[in-house]
């Protein structure tokens, strides 16, 4: 009897062994999966509150860099600055802004009501002043109350006796930390955002009075790290990267979860305790543990009736012993996800049920157990779980995959089938395991889904590099081809003109391609920024119209316009919005064929707020048209309808893409609507800002006004470092009867004006990039020389730096126009009789 008493204690010691080891690699299986799902889930909260800080902060960018025009307007005399004072009060009350501070480069401020005061800003001064950075700074009032305060530098100008070098706005600072406000996790979540150096810049936290002024100091004298280490989270901090670690304090085990907000360095954070994110996977771990414990319990009850009753008939005993283990692995059976179902072939009942069928399924364990092909109701598709199993050998398995639903709740998931035929002391026996691998499935998906987005990425680099390819060298070719022909050709003149257009075509159609190119690089990256003008509809038609109409002549077409617009002074990115009208009209001249009609109209619609309005662009023709299909792609990059007809037509396949970009930057939207051999209509829905002051348009700036501009007896003093550019400038300045002094650089530029007598030159053509000193600096070196000519001497950006935050970054440096290569003499022509008129009538 001793014997059979110490086999039954080993046999019980051996399962407490298996069940620990099952159970340690399960408690860090679960741990992981845990705290990759919170990490996940948190990194999707704040992330969101992140792109709602960021969208603030942003916003307020904007409309201090758009104040910058109006404020250089209406400053100066008495009655512009009662304007400018409307203007902004009118600016304050629409964005909620406490005030509006015109600063010096001491930190001294005005308001609009004329109150004084001072802001020590410390570094970030400097930055605003001397590196015209925006900045971004806690401050006070002189009432005590704390705001935050947004300053942006503009040109130097004067309020009365006050002379400003930058403009703010003023935030309250719960405003801005109500932002950082979470509901979710029962209130427990905290948002804060801080500096590089641990500085709380923001918070939401409105307990936990040991989170003070520093987040660093506050980790390192109360924070015990689970995961990570403060030396890692303060790199990542510094790195600006994003991630989350965890800490014990106080009794709390809680998530920090970080992630760059991309405004002064600066850090979102956010706190929260992870029982308040883990509460659902918690209970599921109660429940698995109370189940263990279940189990160590009933294992210890075994031994001491065992050793209590050890005169006990072995036979009942061992009843005794197998009943509990059939409750243990019932109560672990039945908080896991799998289903077990073992019955006799020839048989419907079921020999056993697992207890979960009832929670997973919606079935209950006896409707099973009568009839095991209730199991079939709960498969979604035309799988069977038991069709076929007489030539499942035995010793062998099946497997299925499919849907499986809950009958009760209608929940569904994917479920993993293996049936097995095996003999049971001597019996056949068929044993059902429905296992739920949903998550299995999900992760396989979403690997699958990024596989595609990398095949499409692939393929998309591939299609670039294809189009490009055969997109460029088309024009190249013509351009190589037609200088071979002219060189072959020297002495007949008529060829030669010939091959020198085509050359010139060509050339114009190969720097369209890479405008193009560029513009859907600066799209897709997020740096494409626009630039506020005041400007009129009229004639922004008008100049349209006058590009568009000798196509339309040459391929005998007619071209119809309709303009109805109440308000005629308006606010906006003049540039781009002419760049998506031209690709519109020019791709309706393109696809219509000779005498159809092309009708385009500009009509102004509802107001959509106090100063906007929302206008209307349709371009409609008759042309050949587009088809459903097609339809869907046609705002793809590369996107050209793939015909006969259409492959004739030179084009990138951006200009839609582009266009679409633009629309959508500006806040708008772009449909189409087309029908195959009856033509298309194009609409763009935009909303543009209602300027209340007179527009003033200057005569000269008219298209077609400029005339012919007078280059004899001219000087100019040409910046270039290449000296093929400069050659073709001076060559070209040379045959219009002007003569020219080259500069190789930057600072050389500077000393041979510096050296020369007032009055010398007429304008200076000037380089951006190049050697020793850019043409931004050279631009400023000269503008700060102390002679009367330097600051009225005509300055002309001409680089190949064409966007639009190139052209504001020239007017920034203090030149006149700016002009993109490759220089057009017609162009340049124009820049050179609005800015040396100007200088010519000043002087006189």
């Amino acid at each position: 009897m001793k014997v059979k008493l110490r086999r039954i204690i080993l046999q019980l010691l051996l399962g407490v062994a298996i069940i620990l080891l099952l159970f340690v690699p399960y408690t860090r299986y679960m741990n992981r999966q845990v705290r990759n799902e919170s990490a996940q889930h948190l990194e999707e909260l704040f992330l969101q509150v992140n792109n709602t800080f960021s969208n603030v902060v942003s916003r307020t960018w904007n409309i201090l860099h758009g104040w910058e025009m109006p404020i250089q307007e209406k400053s100066g005399d008495q009655k512009g600055q009662g304007q400018l004072e409307a203007y902004m009060e009118e600016q304050k009350e629409a964005w909620d802004f406490i005030d509006v501070y015109f600063l010096d480069k001491n930190g001294n401020y005005m308001t609009l009501s004329g109150e004084n005061g001072y802001f020590d800003l410390g570094d970030s001064l400097f930055s605003l002043m001397n590196e015209d950075m925006d900045i971004v700074v806690n401050n006070t009032l002189s009432t005590g109350e704390p705001i935050f305060l947004f300053a942006v530098p503009i040109n130097e100008g004067r309020l009365g006796d006050f002379t400003y070098r930058s403009v703010g706005v003023s935030f309250h600072q719960n405003t801005l930390m109500n932002l950082l406000k979470i509901n979710a996790f029962d209130n427990q979540a905290n948002c804060f955002v801080i500096s590089p150096n641990g500085a709380i810049a923001m918070s939401g936290l409105e307990k936990k009075e040991k989170i003070t002024y520093n987040f660093f100091a506050y980790l390192e004298n109360n924070a015990r790290f689970r995961h990570g280490t403060l030396d890692s989270f303060r790199s990542d901090i510094r790195n600006k990267k994003m991630g989350m670690v965890e800490f014990y304090e106080d009794g709390v085990d809680y998530y920090l979860s970080y992630l760059p907000v991309g405004l002064e360095n600066w850090t979102m954070l956010g706190l929260v305790p992870k029982d308040a994110v883990n509460a659902n996977t918690n209970s599921l771990r109660m429940v698995t543990t109370a189940v263990i414990g279940a189990l160590f319990l009933g294992l210890s009850v075994v031994v001491i009736f065992s050793l209590m009753r050890r005169n006990r008939d072995l036979i009942h005993g061992k009843d005794v012993e197998l009943k509990y283990r059939e409750q243990l692995f019932n109560l672990l059976i039945t908080n896991v996800d799998d289903i077990f179902v073992m019955y006799s072939p020839g048989a419907v009942s079921a020999e056993y049920v697992s207890p979960n069928v009832e929670r997973l399924l919606g079935l209950s364990q006896k409707q099973v157990q009568a009839d095991v092909l209730k199991l079939e109701c709960a498969v979604l598709g035309d799988t069977l779980l038991f069709s076929d199993l007489g030539e499942l050998p035995i010793g062998e398995s099946r497997r299925q995959d499919g849907y499986m639903r809950n009958l009760s709740t209608g929940e569904r998931r994917w479920y993993c089938a293996v049936m097995y035929h095996e003999m049971v002391e001597g019996s056949e026996k068929y044993i059902l395991i429905l296992s739920d691998r949903t998550d299995e499935k999900k992760n396989d998906e979403r690997l699958g889904q990024a596989l595609d987005v990398a095949r499409n990425a692939n393929a998309a680099k591939s299609t670039f590099l294809s189009n490009m390819s055969h997109d460029i060298r088309t024009p190249l070719n013509g351009i190589v081809g037609m200088t071979v022909i002219a060189q072959a050709n020297l002495d007949n003149r008529a060829k030669i003109e010939d091959c020198l257009n085509k050359i010139s075509f060509s050339s114009k159609h190969l720097l369209g391609l890479i405008n193009d190119i560029l513009d859907m690089s600066k799209i897709e990256s997020g740096k494409m920024t626009l630039n506020y003008e005041r400007f009129s509809i009229e004639q922004l038609v008008e100049g349209i119209m006058e590009i568009i109409q000798p196509q339309t002549v040459a391929k005998k077409q007619t071209l119809e316009t309709s303009i109805q617009v109440k308000n005629h002074e308006l606010l906006g990115d003049t540039l781009r919005l002419n760049q998506v009208l031209l690709n519109l009209l020019s791709n309706a001249v393109k696809y219509t064929q000779e005498g159809g009609k092309i009708l385009f109209s500009a009509e102004e619609r509802e107001r959509t707020s106090a100063n906007y309005v929302g206008f209307r662009f349709t371009v409609e023709d008759n042309g050949r048209g587009m088809t459903e299909d097609y339809i869907k792609t046609l705002f793809d990059p590369f996107s050209r309808e793939k015909s006969a007809e259409v492959s004739k037509i030179q084009g990138t396949g951006l200009g839609m893409s582009i266009c679409k970009g633009i629309v959508e930057l500006m806040g708008g939207i772009i449909q189409v609507e087309s029908v195959p051999g009856e033509g298309s209509t194009f609409t763009v829905d935009l909303s543009l800002r209602i300027e209340k002051e007179t527009l003033v348009i200057q005569e000269s700036a008219k298209a077609g006004e400029y005339g012919n501009f007078d280059y004899h007896n001219k000087h100019f003093l040409v910046a270039e470092d290449n000296e093929l550019n400069a050659e073709i400038i001076c060559q070209l300045l040379a045959m219009e009867g002007a003569d020219a002094v080259l500069a190789g650089n930057g600072r050389e530029a500077v000393e041979i004006f510096k050296q020369s007598g007032e009055q010398c030159y007429d304008a200076v053509l000037m380089d951006v990039q190049m050697p020793v000193m850019n043409g931004y600096d050279s631009t400023r070196a000269i503008r700060g020389l102390d002679r009367p000519d330097a600051r009225r001497i005509p300055i002309i950006a001409m680089t190949a730096d064409a966007f639009a935050e190139d052209i504001q970054k020239a007017k920034e440096a203090g030149m006149n126009a700016h002009v993109a290569k490759p220089v057009d003499m017609k162009l340049l022509s124009e820049a050179l009789r609005e800015v040396v008129g100007e200088r010519e009538d000043t002087i006189v």
